[in-house]
């Protein structure tokens, strides 16, 4: 799940770029089974906190039937956007209209099994212990000042 908080006034253009600039790069990877879908979300009602405009949930296929393309990102943008400067042009704009960003990236439990962060089956890492961090993990990414 991605958050972001944008000025004031500025959701339809920060929507409209992400149309242009990146729903395209989502659609791909739709098509290529790298994701299973993809949903925007705005508040219904204003909340204190978190203060955010828009959240974009993007679910992807579990680790074990994961799919890998044989582009790279860049070759992805190429094929998408023959015009390169552009594209960068566009998306330095989408981000410039970010003042707030954070993911966060859950791991769905299964409710018919055990029920714990520290019994189950993806609770190990490759070599069998434990991993000390928890398997959930969250991201944040501190809000930019940016000029007005």
């Amino acid at each position: 799940m991605a958050y972001y908080k944008v000025p004031p006034g500025k959701q339809d253009e920060r929507l409209a770029l992400y149309h242009k600039y990146h729903y395209p790069i989502m659609e791909y990877s739709l098509d290529k089974g790298l994701a299973i879908s993809e949903q925007i979300f705005t508040r219904k009602q204003d909340e204190l906190s978190p203060d955010l405009d828009f959240m974009i949930i993007i679910v992807t296929p579990h680790l074990s039937k994961a799919k890998h393309d044989d582009k790279t990102r860049g070759e992805v943008i190429r094929q998408l956007f023959p015009d390169v400067d552009d594209y960068v042009r566009g998306e330095k704009a989408r981000w410039a209209l970010t003042l707030q960003h954070w993911d966060d990236t859950l791991l769905e439990l299964d409710s018919g099994k055990v029920m714990s962060l520290y019994q189950s089956q993806w609770a190990t890492s490759e070599n069998g212990r434990r991993p000390r961090a928890p398997i959930i993990a969250f991201q944040f990414q501190r809000p930019r000042n940016l000029p007005a």
